[in-house]
């Protein structure tokens, strides 16, 4: 499994030589689902060590107390079910709580983690249409449900510049004023995490990975679509440029 890894990875040309008789659309798929999982992990663990970081605490709102207008004339509204405990029953809680901004950060951020397995297998499809397209244009013979297949194998790459970026993401944050209250401020902090050497450091793992992705996806379309080594990497370049511009904007 590992030396396979490794071929995708460092020799895609003999990677792709092997197996290209056995691409298509059920193994894409299925490669691209592990992906999706495995970076879902990797942003997680990141947003997580963020949170840890977060030592401050903020004001809010008491989620577990009735808006103000149910508590109005000491709460003495009947029940909306007519059984059971009212609403109103909770109104002598405060009206405002303290509660850890990394423990708020960590439920906001985790929230969006199925979004982003999601949005990982539509990018997969959306990349798989305009590498095809590439290829057809370059006169390649191969289907699109092997260019489905290539595409996924071409986002393992992703998965170590992922890590690459979390560790790097982290660690400049661990050496930024994380352990305030205030939410605003926290905020520029963030903001300084993505200029200066730490942006830069941080959009250069980027770039690594679409470079890494548009070899690995050069010689899978040579194998999958019949295409010279010059035309296929053109056809994967120009994909990887629009990515490339997208880490840009």
């Amino acid at each position: 499994m590992f030396a396979a890894l490794r071929a995708l990875l460092f020799d895609p040309d003999s990677y792709f030589e092997r197996r290209a008789s056995a691409l298509d659309g059920v193994r894409g798929f299925v490669v691209a689902a592990v992906v999706a999982v495995l970076l879902t992990v990797v942003v997680g663990a990141a947003l997580f060590g963020l949170s840890e970081q977060m030592t401050g605490t903020t004001t809010i709102d008491n989620p577990d107390r009735p808006p103000e207008v149910f508590c109005e004339d000491g709460g003495a509204m009947p029940s909306t079910n007519g059984s059971g405990p009212d609403a109103t029953d909770r109104c002598d809680l405060p009206a405002e709580v303290d509660r850890d901004v990394g423990e708020l950060f960590w439920q906001a951020a985790s929230g969006q983690l199925p979004l982003l397995f999601v949005g990982v297998g539509i990018v997969w499809f959306g990349v798989g249409i305009a590498l095809y397209v590439a290829a057809k244009l370059a006169n390649g013979r191969g289907s699109f449900s092997e260019t489905l297949a290539v595409t996924a194998y071409g986002t393992v790459p992703s998965l170590l510049t992922a890590v690459a970026g979390a560790g790097l993401l982290v660690w400049f944050a661990a050496n930024a004023d994380l352990g305030t209250g205030d939410t605003e401020r926290l905020a520029a902090q963030f903001r300084q995490l993505t200029v200066g050497v730490s942006g830069l450091a941080l959009t250069g793992v980027q770039l690594v990975g679409v470079v890494w992705q548009v070899y690995v996806w050069t010689y899978g379309l040579v194998h999958a679509h019949d295409l010279p080594a010059r035309a296929a990497g053109a056809a994967a370049g120009s994909v990887g440029a629009l990515l490339a511009l997208g880490v840009l904007l």
